[in-house]
């Protein structure tokens, strides 16, 4: 499924709630494997409802809420930090 995303653009690592995880960032879509749900989320940036940036943390980082529909048609709400280089990557991509 991962395939049909396109080729890997950005490896971003992210952290909720004490745990570490990864937003894998495709051609074509976003893979989130990280905090929060069981197993991986796998969706086309056209699924992503919501990219909201929270307040700005240590270290350049930013929390960030993702609301997004998965390939499978799951609704989830997320919330992590994310380094603020890839937030801008993945806005950029996500158009929002």
């Amino acid at each position: 499924m991962e395939n049909l995303l396109g080729k890997t653009e950005a490896e971003a690592p992210i952290f909720a709630g004490g745990k570490d995880g990864t937003l894998t960032l495709h051609e074509k879509g976003l893979v989130y494997d990280g905090p929060g749900v069981n197993g991986k989320i796998i969706a086309p940036y056209t699924y992503v409802e919501k990219l909201e940036k929270g307040k700005e943390l240590m270290l350049g980082k930013m929390e960030v809420r993702l609301v997004l529909m998965s390939a499978l048609g799951e609704r989830f709400d997320l919330k992590f930090a994310i380094a603020e280089h890839y937030y801008h990557v993945l806005k950029a991509k996500v158009g929002r």
